[in-house]
């Protein structure tokens, strides 16, 4: 345990923790994003990477049904996925830069997945002209679906997140400043991402008197804010519920758990 603080940097990690007393871990919504500029760009790479990749993996699948299947091209296809993969990761970072909110994120990166997939087994479909084909053409349907699906699931988070961020920043603009404390860190054993997962308790002092909510929080593996750290609460004039913005208190920097046995770390595998 160390008494130091991290430097915020102006990244995702750098805004960490991230705390919500109305969000579960996966779905809390930070405030302000900061838009991504090569979202599209990596979003259009994975899409097209995926199309070929489509495309050797219904010739090796055509091949086994006709007792010849190219290894190496079973091989290709397979390594060949990893990068699309790797692309895939990359949008939903970036994605969930631009609209502040991990699942929303993750929604938003396999959609030019599922699509980029889709049309590769069409192509490939075309190109056979036999029972295979018609195969290769509902499986690629089953894609497009999912992709339609997903689509309109991250439309439907994006419209979220951007109406919870508006009622963020209007609490931070015009809600009630109460200084508060945090107390009872509980480890959930379970991680967003890479990052792990507690509940905590924060008593705050509200202009109706002491109040104490119960909070979700995200936070980096080595810098976990330990009970006893000061939050800022702002909440809603004349509204007693617990959806209220807490941030860590810029004035009185917090202690920070650095995990040195590793416990909050993502196991391997996981």
């Amino acid at each position: 345990m160390s008494g130091d603080t991290a430097s915020q940097a102006d990244t995702w990690d750098g805004t960490l923790p991230h705390f919500s007393t109305v969000e579960k871990h996966g779905q809390i919504t930070v405030p302000v994003t900061r838009p991504s500029e090569t979202l599209r760009f990596f979003a259009v790479l994975t899409f097209i990477l995926w199309i070929p990749i489509a495309v050797g993996a219904a010739l090796w699948i055509r091949g086994m049904q006709t007792h010849n299947p190219s290894t190496w091209l079973g091989i290709a296809a397979i390594v060949g996925s990893f990068l699309p993969v790797i692309m895939a990761a990359i949008v939903a970072d970036e994605a969930r830069d631009t609209f502040g909110q991990r699942s929303t994120g993750n929604r938003v990166a396999v959609i030019p997945s599922l699509t980029g997939i889709a049309v590769g087994l069409i192509g490939a479909a075309l190109w056979f002209r036999d029972f295979s084909a018609g195969v290769m053409a509902l499986v690629s349907v089953v894609f497009a679906l999912g992709a339609a699906i997903v689509t309109v699931t991250a439309w439907q988070g994006i419209r979220y997140t951007r109406r919870r961020q508006r009622w963020l920043g209007s609490l931070r603009r015009h809600g009630v400043r109460s200084p508060g404390e945090l107390r009872n860190v509980t480890f959930l054993k379970r991680w967003t991402a890479d990052d792990p997962q507690f509940t905590v308790t924060i008593a705050f002092e509200a202009p109706t008197g002491r109040r104490v909510v119960t909070a979700n929080i995200v936070a980096h593996h080595s810098r976990v804010p330990l009970a006893g750290s000061a939050v800022v609460v702002f909440s809603a004039p004349h509204d007693a519920g617990d959806d209220v913005l807490i941030e860590l208190d810029p004035a009185k920097p917090p202690k920070y758990d650095r995990d040195p046995t590793g416990s909050y770390r993502k196991p391997t595998g996981n």
